[in-house]
């Protein structure tokens, strides 16, 4: 890559695979064999979210890391990777800013978003886009298949993932790391669960703002996969309870934001799924 702006930003919806592409973009920005590994090389320092979010000391931590001059002759000879860079605290992006408006020469910084309005607009004007599009899933079947994937198991995990290359990967290889895996682990909880237990679950899912929002998008992909499945059978009585469910969820996704009161929303919602 030549002349590379000092920041780039992959904008791509949670799921889809940024991290994966963020990587190959710093092993060709330091010219480094695909088999390095990033974490252990020492002009790679990552900025991953803690506990939810990104906070103020961990970028101070990068400033006094940025600091050390490194050793060589390329123009490009050090990466900063901030994943999910949206879950920087407020004060923590401005911090951030701060190192942007001057960078060292030598280092690049790659961040990952869900979306331009999800970091400050001052963040967004320094750094240069990247919109990443989802492959097609025809392509995305073929390479699974290469990973010794199975055909069954393939269109499984794309129904779950929306067609999420990233997601999917983890859920075929049951990486539990997956921040993404935890929502279809709930989402799966309150589809499977007996009324009276389901219910209990709402305390919990209101509690939960932050997550929210990402386990109603998996409950809602959980069930257009079962509707995919109900209406390939030509089973009319079970295709008609997943689009029961299908429209409760998208009904609760329409109130969310302007309903005060989360817990009577999704208990209307459960009470809905039964």
């Amino acid at each position: 890559m030549n002349a590379p702006s000092h920041a780039l930003m992959l904008l791509a919806p949670d799921g889809s695979g940024k991290r994966s592409v963020a990587e190959a973009l710093a092993r060709g920005l330091l010219e480094l064999e695909d088999a390095t590994r990033l974490q252990e090389h020492a002009h790679v320092i990552y900025v991953e979210t803690k506990d939810k979010s990104i906070p103020i000391d961990d970028v101070r931590a990068l400033q006094k890391r940025l600091q050390l001059k490194t050793i060589g002759t390329r123009p490009i000879r050090r990466v900063v990777l901030i994943e999910a860079a949206h879950r920087l605290t407020t004060e923590a992006q401005n911090a951030l800013l701060k190192i942007l408006e001057e960078p060292p020469a030598d280092t690049v910084f790659i961040l990952t978003v869900t979306s331009k309005h999800s970091v400050l607009p001052t963040i967004y004007s320094r750094s240069q886009h990247i919109e990443l599009k989802a492959p097609a899933l025809s392509d995305i079947t073929d390479h699974l298949k290469t990973a010794g994937h199975s055909d069954a198991d393939i269109q499984s995990a794309l129904r779950y993932s929306g067609g999420r290359l990233g997601l999917s990967y983890a859920l075929l290889n049951k990486d539990q790391d997956h921040p993404l895996l935890t929502a279809v682990s709930r989402a799966r909880e309150v589809l499977s669960k007996p009324l009276f237990e389901r219910l209990s679950l709402v305390d919990e899912w209101a509690q939960q703002k932050d997550e929210l929002s990402e386990r109603l998008d998996t409950l809602e992909r959980l069930c257009q996969a079962g509707l995919a499945q109900a209406a390939s059978t030509a089973n009319n009585s079970l295709t008609k309870r997943w689009q029961r469910y299908y429209q409760a969820v998208y009904d609760t996704k329409a109130s969310l934001h302007y309903t005060p009161n989360t817990k009577l929303l999704l208990s209307n919602l459960f009470l809905r799924l039964s």
